[in-house]
């Protein structure tokens, strides 16, 4: 389970301080799905990247299972992120001048895991995204969709139970966001917890859940499940 209490972000530069995020508290279960949604400027991003440990809260408590993520060291906070989140972007993230199949490879390498086993995984989840076709090709010969389904294989690749993803959707058109939320809803449904930023109300609709930031602060939240 994660769970933020009362979290606050200021940032600072040349004198002047801006706070992101003003006090959010949230309870996110296993195996939840959760769309956070807001404007540009919001904090939306800031929360996401605060629950993935790539940046740190000013004040508040932020525990994901056991662990209190805002005690954690520089090194630690490295290896929380490693074993436990994995991240999909926008941009992608990948590497041009490495194939779809290097791309999804990378985590493995970083976590030790030896050549035959990482095989295994890379075939594995580029069959659940319906990309093993394009093992061999490189990032830019292929499509927005198809290279957001290597980031999602990717991110699948570590075997992390939460993935957090960074308007997933935002660089590509309707037809191919619908394919795209389809992988998640599948992801979702094998028990991986989803935490899903957008700004668009029909991205944030595949959900379970919806919280809606403004000014750094939670306006409100849709309850999905009991809708459906």
């Amino acid at each position: 389970m994660i769970s933020c209490e009362n979290i606050v972000k200021e940032y600072k530069t040349s004198g002047t301080s801006t706070t992101a995020l003003k006090g959010i508290s949230i309870r996110i279960e296993d195996g939840d799905y959760i769309a956070i949604m807001g404007t540009s400027g919001s904090g939306k991003s800031t929360l996401l990247n605060i629950i993935g440990g790539m940046d740190t809260a000013t004040g508040g408590t932020y525990c994901f299972n056991d662990i209190c993520v805002t005690d954690l060291s520089p090194m630690e906070l490295h290896r929380f992120r490693k074993d436990n989140i994995s991240f999909v972007f926008q941009n992608f993230a990948l590497i041009n001048q490495y194939t779809v199949w290097e791309n999804i490879e990378l985590p493995l390498i970083a976590k030790g895991i030896k050549r035959k086993k990482r095989a295994q995984i890379i075939s594995r989840v580029l069959d659940e995204v319906g990309m093993e076709a394009y093992k061999d090709s490189f990032p830019m010969n292929i499509s927005g969709g198809q290279q957001q389904r290597c980031a999602i294989a990717r991110a699948l690749a570590s075997e992390n139970s939460v993935i957090l993803a960074d308007e997933p959707t935002g660089a590509l058109d309707s037809a191919t966001t619908a394919e795209i939320l389809n992988v998640f809803r599948r992801l979702n449904e094998s028990g991986k917890t989803i935490i899903l930023v957008t700004h668009d109300r029909n991205v944030a609709e595949s959900a379970k859940r919806v919280i809606h930031i403004e000014d750094g602060m939670i306006t409100d939240y849709d309850d999905l499940k009991k809708e459906r």
